[in-house]
């Protein structure tokens, strides 16, 4: 979240959904090399090395950011472990996305978190049932499921940026008509691989899923042009702590879900997935409807003046 923060603000307005969309596909890139290589280190050297190598790892980015990485903003606050305890930086949080903004601006942030949130359940409901699916219930191999997840992870992390670049630069499409594309791609990949009617629908549906990472990059694009920059930085701790609630509630009620549909359809919690992305795209209107209307009052009163 933090680089999204400074992905935010030293990138212009035009070009910051292509920088956000790398920055998605560059995390994805990390699970897919993490995801190719893990396997063959803990049959090898183990469980025990894989841990110190990951904790090793971990401290990387404080290494990279600290010797690359200037100061985008200035700042006289000095962080204390007081503030650490008291959570404070957390109320924060939530004291920036609910403040009282002109016009609807406080209405349209309130709307783009549940934009974005109705996906990001939909990808958790993904990762929580995926493996028993594809192993279990369509018989491939951990070789052959390891394929397909760094087939998959490959798409996000280079399909997105990569969409986004191309309709910029050839089509220039509204962001609203943009992030329902996106959707709709989503809602075809996830409900052809639940249904199963044709030859290889899985490799087939899970290709239409490239466009995750353009979906997300929209919205935190979206986002940014509503808050204050030096709001960016509560913005995306926000956004974590969403993530952090949803992944750890959703992972366990989609496994109960799959657990469930076993007996009569093995494939809903995919077509949950689809249904999310579908509640998203009609939140996308709603937030478009918005933010046409604060354009149009914003319009009016330069004329006035």
């Amino acid at each position: 979240m933090a680089m999204l923060s400074y992905v935010g603000l030293v990138t212009s307005q035009e070009k910051r959904a292509f920088y956000m969309a790398i920055a998605e596909g560059v995390l994805l890139f990390g699970v897919l090399i993490g995801q190719t290589i893990n396997g063959f280190i803990i049959d090898d050297l183990g469980l025990d090395t894989m841990a110190y190598i990951t904790a090793a790892v971990s401290v990387l980015p404080v290494i990279v950011a600290s010797v690359f990485v200037t100061d985008a903003t200035s700042t006289r606050h000095r962080h204390t472990w007081r503030d650490v305890i008291t959570l404070s930086h957390m109320f924060d949080a939530f004291k920036t996305i609910y403040r009282k903004r002109e016009g609807h601006k406080r209405k349209l942030l309130s709307l783009c978190f549940v934009m974005y949130s109705l996906p990001f359940v939909s990808v958790c409901t993904y990762m929580a049932g995926s493996f028993l699916y594809f192993v279990k219930e369509r018989g491939l191999t951990m070789s052959e499921y390891s394929i397909f997840n760094g087939y998959s992870s490959a798409l996000k992390s280079f399909g997105g940026p990569l969409v986004v670049y191309l309709l910029k630069r050839f089509i220039n499409p509204d962001q609203f008509h943009f992030a329902m594309g996106c959707a709709v791609s989503q809602i075809f990949g996830f409900t052809l691989m639940s249904i199963d009617i044709i030859p290889d629908s899985m490799w087939i549906g899970v290709t239409f899923i490239m466009t995750q990472t353009a979906y997300f990059a929209l919205i935190r694009n979206l986002q940014t042009t509503i808050c204050d920059k030096n709001e960016y930085g509560q913005l995306f701790a926000f956004a974590a702590i969403l993530q952090c609630v949803l992944q750890s509630v959703v992972g366990i009620l989609a496994k109960e879900v799959y657990t469930a549909s076993l007996s009569f359809w093995p494939g809903l919690f995919l077509a949950l997935c689809a249904f999310f992305y579908l509640c998203g795209m009609m939140v996308t209107i709603v937030v478009a409807y918005y933010h046409d209307k604060d354009k149009a009052m914003n319009t009016d009163l330069h004329e006035d003046e």
